[in-house]
């Protein structure tokens, strides 16, 4: 699990870093990725993947409170003396893995539902291998 989770850093570090603008994951979830035999983690599901200028755009929306800033897993806060979403993320890709991909590692087991299946049982063959 250390390979893979090691692996989910580096990604998020590629989006960071790798394309002149960061890439903003907005639907992170498990089946939303894949890991490979040398368990290196891939995106499979990037239709909710932004960069920054596309993601400011969609943030920066009318609003009555932060819950109206919320753009899936990509969340704004509202200014409320002007109503409107600010065009910064205020939550990054790496807080959004660690909330919906690592927990879940470390506050259950791996035949826990709360791990999509094919995740499961990519992590099985993962740790079987290892």
């Amino acid at each position: 699990v250390s390979h893979m989770a090691l692996s989910f850093l580096d990604m998020v570090s590629h989006f960071e870093d790798d394309f002149s603008h960061r890439l903003h994951l907005c639907d992170v979830k498990p089946e939303n990725f894949a890991i490979r035999s040398d368990y290196t983690v891939v995106a499979i599901d990037v239709d909710m993947a932004f960069f920054e200028p596309k993601m400011r755009e969609i943030l920066e929306q009318n609003c009555t409170g932060d819950e109206d800033c919320n753009f899936f897993d990509c969340f704004s806060k509202c200014d409320l003396r002007i109503n409107k979403c600010g065009a910064e993320r205020v939550n990054s890709n790496l807080q959004v893995i660690c909330d919906k991909i690592f927990r879940h590692w470390f506050s259950s087991s791996l035949g826990s539902s709360a791990l999509s299946f094919p995740l499961q049982r990519q992590l099985r063959e993962a740790g079987a291998r290892a």
